[in-house]
């Protein structure tokens, strides 16, 4: 689990593989390790001998030339992580919608907090995949089923879902709605794709588009019920809509 290193009110992400040391770190160690080092070489010079030490000088110029070449070609990085990284990381570290990573065998390589609070995972431990946390529910195995279907296909997708409980174990009692979205991504450096699974508590969002049906249908049948009459057309001339009145009064059988 990733150390809150960011202050007390950043998400940090429950599990994130690609966690490096900072330049810092790594500079300190460094700096230890070949301090430590000239002190062995200092006290013991007398014992090793010069030999040894020629072999020793020997062996460390080998290490520094295959370091060079590892960064020349570029399997080592000495520059820090770019600011564009750095912001990307922010962003989806951030999201109000959960977000979990895995490779193509299903291991969980980066898991926001939101995924975390959403599920009710407390540690890295107790992380499932969405497809181990729905594909027994029967409200959403079909789609979660049918989206990593198309993740092997390498095609994205998404959908909705309404369950009779929430996700999160001990949340409050009441049905909930979610939208799952699943997608492939390529990482430079490596063969085979990622997956990604975003999904979002749209309870709220489902309870505002049931209002406004009801509120629709209210005013039509207030519109219907009106003494006087009402009727729409297309820029054609073609009747979209008429009420019970004008019906009435024409003569028209709306059944």
């Amino acid at each position: 689990m990733a150390k809150e290193t960011r202050g007390d009110f950043y998400p940090v992400p429950i599990v994130d593989q690609n966690t490096r040391p900072g330049a810092v770190a790594r500079l300190i160690v460094f700096i230890v390790v070949l301090t430590g080092a000239a002190v062995v070489f200092g006290l013991f010079r007398e014992r090793l001998g010069d030999p040894f030490l020629l072999g020793m000088l020997g062996v460390l110029a080998m290490i520094g030339v295959g370091f060079l070449f590892a960064t020349a070609i570029g399997f080592v990085q000495i520059a820090p992580r770019s600011t564009g990284d750095e912001l990307s990381k922010a962003f989806v570290d951030s999201m109000s919608q959960g977000l979990l990573v895995t490779d193509t065998k299903g291991r969980v390589v980066y898991a926001n907090r939101a995924y975390a609070d959403m599920t009710g995972a407390a540690s890295a431990a107790e992380l499932k995949t969405v497809e181990g946390l729905l594909s027994d529910v029967p409200e959403a195995s079909m789609t979660i089923y049918r989206l990593a279907s198309g993740l092997r296909d390498g095609q994205a997708g998404d959908g909705e879902f309404r369950l009779a409980q929430s996700i999160k174990p001990g949340a409050e009692p009441g049905a909930r709605w979610y939208r799952a979205r699943a997608r492939a991504f390529n990482v430079p450096g490596q063969r085979l794709p990622m997956l990604a699974w975003q999904i979002a508590d749209i309870s709220q969002e489902r309870a505002e588009q049931e209002r406004f049906f009801l509120d629709l249908q209210k005013a039509i049948d207030h519109l219907d019920h009106a003494p006087a009459g009402f009727f729409s057309a297309d820029q054609e001339g073609r009747v979209t809509y008429i009420n019970a009145t004008l019906a009435e009064w024409l003569g028209i059988d709306l059944a």
